[in-house]
């Protein structure tokens, strides 16, 4: 879990497991109290930031592809391709995709 997590974003934390503070590193608790640390941190400091960072990405929805509408130059329907001159896509399907983007319209 240590490498899904850099150490600039988890020093800013106490380690509830061995009561580290901010900015030091995770002790060794073997029992010993040689106040050695740790190579990587625990993961009971590690897992808020996970946790976080997992329901911010289900929070933000992401964006409409430009095949998800359809076209309102032709009126192809999602999924189907355009056939415009220039081969590639309609702007007006773009526009209509980034339009749904802003407005959080959810997929039907």
């Amino acid at each position: 879990m240590h490498k899904q997590v850099a150490r600039r974003h988890w020093i800013k934390r106490n380690c509830p497991r061995c009561h580290a503070g901010k900015g030091a590193d995770c002790a060794i608790g073997d029992g010993t109290g040689t106040g050695e640390v740790r190579a990587v941190p625990h993961d009971e400091r590690l897992l808020p930031i996970v946790e976080e960072r997992k329901n911010k990405a289900q929070q933000t929805p992401r964006p409409w592809r430009v095949y998800e509408v359809t076209c309102p130059d032709r009126g192809k329907a999602p999924g189907a391709r355009c056939a415009s001159p220039s081969g590639g896509v309609h702007r007006s399907r773009v526009d209509l995709a980034r339009e749904n983007t802003r407005k959080g319209l959810p997929r039907s």
